[in-house]
């Protein structure tokens, strides 16, 4: 007698883990998790040399390294891995006229819970020689238009960045995988708002 009634209890078991697996497989292709700039701190500094530009020497170059800070919100109802996260960075030198001035990216991933949201760091070096590169090459119209000078634009920066007096736009992509495929995040913001 008591054979039979444990027949019900194991069928009942077979069925609960059959709609539990069905309902997995519905769950479909996950949704893009929205991204944002939380915020942009300055992790190093190093002003320029009261005699910067006047010839190379290391001991006068000047750099600063800043951290983006991303807030990552998984709006699935199941885990998502990041797995790579990149940024191109660009500097104000007018109200509307940007120079693009370096890049970022990350490729340790991490799992985001269902519902949740992470945070995402991606970190960038400035040198006086990098931004000068980034200034002569490809913002040399933007500049030539403006009438500024490079070594001008760069002695602004470097004093305004502790404050932020200077606008930077953030701009770029996060791309992420789940058991149910693969989307990608993409993102552009300015800061300080």
């Amino acid at each position: 007698m008591k054979r039979y009634a444990v027949i019900p209890l194991a069928l009942l078991l077979v069925a609960a883990m059959g709609l539990t697996l069905a309902g997995c497989g519905k769950a479909g292709a996950p949704v893009a998790p929205t991204v944002t700039l939380n915020g942009i701190f300055v992790d190093k500094y190093e002003a320029l040399h009261k005699d910067w530009p006047t010839g190379y020497d290391p001991s006068r170059v000047g750099f600063f390294e800043l951290a983006m800070v991303f807030d990552v919100t998984n709006p699935n109802d199941y885990p998502i891995k990041l797995e790579e996260a990149r940024a191109s960075v660009d500097f104000a030198v007018a109200p509307d006229k940007w120079v693009v001035v370096n890049a970022a990216a990350a490729n340790e991933y991490q799992w985001i819970p269902a519902k949740t949201t992470n945070q995402v760091r991606l970190n960038v070096l400035f040198t006086t020689r990098a931004v000068s590169l980034a200034l002569n090459l490809p913002g040399a119209v933007t500049l030539k238009e403006l009438g500024l000078k490079t070594n001008d634009v760069i002695k602004q920066w470097w004093t305004d960045v502790p404050d932020f007096k200077f606008k930077i736009r953030v701009s770029g992509a996060m791309n992420f995988t789940s058991p149910n495929g693969s989307v990608t995040s993409t993102f552009s913001e300015v800061y300080p708002k």
